[in-house]
């Protein structure tokens, strides 16, 4: 009896063991993945105003009200822009937008 007990005991503590170390390595590779996440960039609902404001008076009239169909500027939303930008960082982005634009007063 004594040596179906233990066998018992050790088959549980063996499981309990194997869903310790399965816990382990699961959160091992969630923080792995984690850490390879790029930082998303955000902002709060003042701030977006703010934008939609600034968009209109001083990028609308060349990108477009809808961000993409303006008759002077390129799309700033959709497969050409993403292509143009993917490899690209949001720093490069808001650089290029702060140095260069709009034209007639960068």
């Amino acid at each position: 009896m004594a040596s179906i007990r233990s066998r018992i005991r050790c088959s549980y503590v063996t499981a309990g063991l194997s869903v310790l170390g399965l816990v382990a390595v699961l959160v091992l590779v969630a923080d792995a993945v984690g850490a390879q996440t790029p930082n998303r960039v955000g902002f709060t609902e003042d701030q977006a105003e703010q934008g939609r404001v600034t968009y209109a008076e001083r990028c609308a009239s060349c990108h477009g009200d809808a961000l993409d169909d303006g008759e002077v500027g390129p799309p700033l939303k959709g497969v050409a822009f993403r292509e143009r930008w993917r490899a690209e960082t949001p720093d490069a982005l808001f650089n290029l937008t702060a140095d260069t634009m709009p034209q007639d007063q960068p």
